[in-house]
């Protein structure tokens, strides 16, 4: 089922609103919060998350102006005197003095900075104001792409720029969006013997995100409907995800999540019985196609997703508050709070409390490290795949078929990857020792059609 993003010009659910210490509004932090919500719509979906990170980081410039005593409007000739420059001093203090991250600071400041490139292309302050809130500076680099051809990337930086190390990935991690620790065979069989001692709804949400690969807010966002549409080759079941779409994906991106027809039967089952039944008829859509597969006890999402904002526009009583509230239509007039996946993230904790009593060695992993843990799995599967397909067609006198790069490719798209260099770190997992048992575990979660290339026979 298809739905129209949900951006609609003037409607900003969740929309967060700064207040000075006084309690009165920041009026020049809110119109400019405001106005970029408004420039969002219609060129982007609007994203109430990205919004309150700005809130949050434009809050923190606010606090730091009350604190001494400046007005974000005043320049003076000595820069180093000017609003933007004491706080970007500020932030390096804090960042030395293990207040806040480096990533924190370099955001706050880049917020800060776009927060006066918007008041000046809105004509709230003139363009010698502007220029003295910083100095730009455009530097050239050298790129290749992945076909292998070469170009100059134009790279725009200030002299408000926070230092920052980059992130590297240590021995046994992926930088994939950010750094994450796939768990070894062994590892997961520990973790699976707590798992299937939780509610099944949770036994389903885990399996999900390990046989599939997808992030927490698909996880919580999919849909009855979705498994209902999905269309099947040989065995393997591809969901639309992401924009027009009802199941929500990081920056709304929209690409094929692939389940097996295995799963997705057991999640079908689920969705049948008396227990996910009584959870829906709680909730907001009811006992509806609509609804989500996976619902709380009290028949609340683990995340509320775009989609289901937009939906409740027509209640004409979403509070457009800090407190993220909005009503419940199974709960009257008293309000309900925004589900942002946090009961899940809880329940990860327990979880490793629990394995770490027997294995207190067990690593630090979080829900989205399942996904790293997927990428890994398949890969490995595919590798071996592509031996035992090659030897085969060796032996009957053919040349080899199938390659590395091949097996990347499924890998990529199985993870909806924009570029195959971030797939191809996951390579250096190949070194994690698969048992033959393990192996049989795995073929049995993912069909085979995920396995074999294009263009190579099944």
């Amino acid at each position: 089922m298809q739905s129209e993003p949900p951006s609609i010009k003037g409607f900003y659910p969740d929309f967060p609103f700064l207040y000075l210490s006084s309690g009165k509004p920041w009026s020049l932090g809110n119109s400019y919060l405001v106005k970029y919500a408004e420039d969002k719509v219609g060129v982007s979906a609007y994203n109430s998350e990205t919004i309150y990170s700005n809130a949050r980081s434009l809050l923190d410039y606010a606090a730091f102006l009350e604190e001494e005593s400046l007005d974000p409007l005043e320049m003076p000739v000595d820069k180093f005197e000017r609003p933007t420059y004491l706080y970007r001093a500020d932030l390096i203090r804090r960042c030395k003095n293990g207040e806040i991250k480096a990533s924190t600071a370099q955001k706050r400041m880049s917020c800060v900075i776009n927060f006066y490139r918007g008041l000046s292309n809105w004509d709230l302050i003139d363009d010698v104001m502007f220029e003295r809130t910083h100095t730009a500076r455009t530097a050239f680099i050298q790129i290749t792409n992945n076909e292998g051809f070469a170009k100059q990337l134009a790279l725009t930086t200030t002299d408000l720029a926070v230092p920052i190390a980059p992130k590297v990935a240590r021995p046994g991690q992926v930088n994939d969006g950010g750094l994450l620790t796939p768990l070894t065979p062994k590892e997961q069989e520990i973790l699976w013997q707590e798992v299937v001692k939780l509610d099944r709804c949770y036994q389903l949400m885990f399996r999900v995100a390990t046989e599939t690969g997808a992030r927490l807010q698909t996880v919580c966002t999919l849909r009855w409907s979705s498994l209902l549409d999905a269309q099947s080759v040989h065995g393997t079941y591809y969901i639309e995800i992401g924009k027009n779409s009802l199941v929500d994906s990081k920056f709304e991106k929209s690409y094929e999540l692939q389940m097996s027809s295995e799963l997705r039967q057991d999640l079908l089952t689920y969705i049948e019985s008396p227990l996910a039944k009584e959870r829906r008829q709680r909730s907001f859509y009811g006992d509806t196609e609509n609804n989500y597969v996976f619902l709380s006890s009290h028949g609340a999402p683990f995340l509320t997703s775009r989609q289901e904002k937009l939906d409740r526009m027509g209640e004409n009583d979403y509070p457009i508050t800090l407190d993220d509230k909005f009503k419940s239509s199974n709960l009257g007039d008293k309000p309900a709070k925004t589900k942002k996946g946090n009961t899940l993230q809880v329940v990860v904790l327990n979880l490793k409390k629990a394995i770490r009593k027997e294995h207190p060695n067990f690593p630090d992993f979080s829900f989205h490290d399942l996904r790293a843990t997927f990428a890994v799995n398949l890969l490995n599967l595919e590798l071996d795949f592509m031996a035992q397909e090659n030897a085969r067609l060796k032996a009957g006198g053919a040349l080899e078929a199938i390659t590395i790069s091949d097996c990347l490719h499924v890998v990529r798209k199985a993870m909806g990857h924009s570029s195959l260099t971030t797939t191809e770190q996951y390579l250096q997992f190949r070194r994690s020792p698969v048992t033959a048992a393990f192996k049989d575990q795995l073929l049995h979660k993912y069909s085979l059609s995920m396995l074999a290339p294009k263009g190579v026979g099944i």
